[in-house]
């Protein structure tokens, strides 16, 4: 089991979708709705790498962060977020989606961007569609299989065609905002990106 404590009001929730999907409206959104939201990096080392640190000494993925966040976004977790269910029980997943062709082209320009970055020193450098296909769907079938059955625990948001606090709120039983659901990175330089 995690080390989050029983009776803390809220469940865990955590995103698995992969990245340019969403995560960064969907990080504003639960910030908006109270919770708080490790995204990416915790004090500047990237909650991947803590998590996989965590992982290979045989704790659960999250320890210690776990107690200073409700939700985690954009993290890379797709890989194995069957652990996280385990790790987690009464957890509420989160996978981010959009149509598959304007994931390409936003991953593309990700990459590109990278590629122009003299100060980049990460991995996502390599553009690939067929192998991004090809996880993308491994990914979704891992969550079909993982979730069947369990429509409560999963919520699958599609944010750029429009699904937005109705499905978030819905999902997590929190009230409405009086205001419009972020769109965070739209126009900035990549095309609409969220």
């Amino acid at each position: 089991m995690g080390s989050r404590e029983p009776g803390t009001g809220r469940p865990l929730v955590l995103h698995i979708g992969m990245n340019r999907s969403g995560s960064t409206s969907l990080a504003a959104a639960l910030r908006i709705l109270g919770f708080r939201v490790g995204r990416h990096e915790v004090d500047g080392t990237r909650i991947s790498d803590i998590a996989e640190s965590n992982r290979a000494a045989g704790r659960p993925p999250l320890a210690e962060l776990d107690e200073r966040f409700d939700a985690f976004v954009n993290f890379a977790p797709y890989r194995w977020f069957e652990e996280l269910d385990d790790h987690y029980p009464g957890s509420r997943f989160i996978l981010t989606d959009r149509r598959l062709t304007d994931w390409l082209a936003s991953r593309e320009r990700k990459v590109r961007l990278n590629q122009e970055n003299p100060d980049y020193d990460r991995d996502f450098n390599v553009v690939d569609h067929e192998a991004w296909t090809a996880l993308r769907a491994d990914v979704y079938a891992r969550v079909e299989h993982r979730f069947a059955g369990r429509e409560d625990d999963l919520l699958v948001m599609n944010i750029p065609a429009g699904d937005g606090w109705e499905n978030l709120c819905g999902f997590l039983d929190c009230p409405v905002p009086e205001i419009p659901f972020p769109h965070e990175n739209k126009g900035k330089g990549l095309g609409h990106r969220t």
